[in-house]
């Protein structure tokens, strides 16, 4: 099932980006007079504008359909509001320029740019407190599945168990890949000495005898 809170997370970073590089090709075509860039800052203006809109729509569905405590509430609410205003503000200028047939407005190019630089404050006002909500709230963020009991700890290329492993286990490392066949395996292959072997010892007497204890 199609889950709607997902959908504003989807398409919120479209108009953040559109409407940037509208403004930033607008302030380029302005220097260089260039119709080209003009043209181009026009094309991701209405794009931003549509996504907008977009975003406007999928994050109030989200708002009411994802828990939240009052804080992250007051929070959404900024945002909500500052989302209004970010599609004023593009509603205005692509109906300012859509009467030019998308050109740049030479008359009253500076309320244009100076709307516009408003638009793009908001945008990133805005942006910061969508990231805010997420990352300092968790609003529509589930918890990480716990996968390791408590007391299990893995230490470089070994691994120990704490109050986690049996109490008659004593705690022991292996190397890299090793495990305990392998161990004892090679316990064998190097001729390692077993513990009653390793209790007798070898006496020598004077008279040249020698016997083991």
């Amino acid at each position: 099932m199609f889950d709607i809170t997902l959908l504003h997370p989807k398409v919120v970073h479209f108009p953040i980006a559109l409407v940037l590089v509208a403004f930033v090709f607008d302030i380029l075509g302005m220097i260089k007079k260039n119709e080209f860039y003009y043209r181009f800052a026009w094309i991701n203006l209405v794009l931003a504008f549509f996504a907008a809109v977009v975003a406007i729509v999928s994050g109030l569905l989200a708002a009411n359909n994802v828990p939240h405590n009052d804080l992250a509430h007051e929070t959404m609410e900024t945002h909500e509001n500052l989302g209004y205003v970010i599609g004023g503000i593009l509603a205005v200028l692509v109906f300012w320029r859509f009467r030019l047939k998308g050109a740049f407005p030479e008359k009253g190019k500076w309320i244009y740019l100076l709307l516009f630089f408003v638009g793009v404050g908001t945008v990133v006002i805005s942006s910061d407190l969508g990231g805010k909500m997420v990352y300092e709230f968790g609003v529509a963020v589930k918890a990480v599945p716990q996968v390791e009991s408590e007391g299990h700890s893995h230490d470089g290329d070994g691994h120990s168990h704490g109050e986690s492993a049996s109490p008659s286990m004593e705690s022991h490392e292996h190397g890299e890949g090793e495990d305990h066949h392998q161990a004892g395996a090679e316990s064998k292959m190097k001729g390692e000495a077993s513990p009653e072997k390793k209790q007798k010892k070898l006496h020598k007497h004077d008279d040249g005898s020698v016997h083991e204890h």
